[in-house]
């Protein structure tokens, strides 16, 4: 990813979440005017490519529950998650974030050394699919209000949580690393997750 200004806007793990990118920017060569300017950019388009990860999302959703009603369960063994992960990986297309103009969570060595999954590919959307076997509607409602902090994927990955019976969630990665935002207006700081109880019917 190539920055296209001599401003470096380091998009931190609290940027989004706080919903601004003022705390979290370091500018080189520029006045303040276009730091604000070029901070500003930024936001708007993290935002539109926030909504394209949305769509995909519903799309890989709407994916994993027709195979797992074509096969009659959701996979356990290794072999037949990996099969679905790589199949689901390559229905979503590529990565809405791989050619955000400024630096994101990827671009930090220690970042991508512990998170990244995609093979040094980052045009990649890379889905995981985790089992949760506490997984309920309670569950997915309390989390639509305040996320578990060790959620953090790299940007534009989604992540699938299920029960193994009927239940499922997704949520996807940001710029930042963190869940999405269900709004970015204002303080409202609530993940956008998707959720579906009814998996197999």
């Amino acid at each position: 990813m190539n920055s296209k200004s001599p401003v470096v806007i380091w998009l931190s793990a609290s940027c989004l979440v706080s919903g601004s990118f003022f705390s979290s920017a370091i500018a080189r060569n520029t006045n303040k005017q276009q730091l604000i300017q070029q901070m500003a950019q930024a936001q708007i388009t993290a935002q539109k490519d926030n909504e394209k990860l949305k769509t995909i999302m519903q799309s890989t959703l709407n994916a994993f529950k027709k195979y797992c009603r074509k096969v009659g369960s959701i996979p356990q063994s290794p072999r037949h998650i990996a099969y679905l992960e790589q199949s689901l990986s390559e229905l979503a297309g590529i990565n809405p974030y791989n050619e955000f103009p400024y630096r994101i969570a990827a671009d930090d060595p220690s970042f991508a050394s512990e998170h990244d999954t995609t093979g040094g590919d980052r045009r990649k959307i890379v889905v995981h699919l985790k089992y949760e076997a506490n997984l309920s509607a309670t569950q997915i409602s309390y989390w639509q209000k305040s996320r578990p902090e060790n959620w953090i994927e790299m940007p534009g990955s989604i992540t699938i949580l299920h029960n193994n019976r009927d239940a499922c969630c997704l949520w996807g990665a940001g710029v930042d690393g963190n869940p999405i935002k269900a709004s970015d207006s204002g303080t409202n700081n609530e993940p956008y997750i998707l959720a579906d109880d009814r998996v197999l019917r």
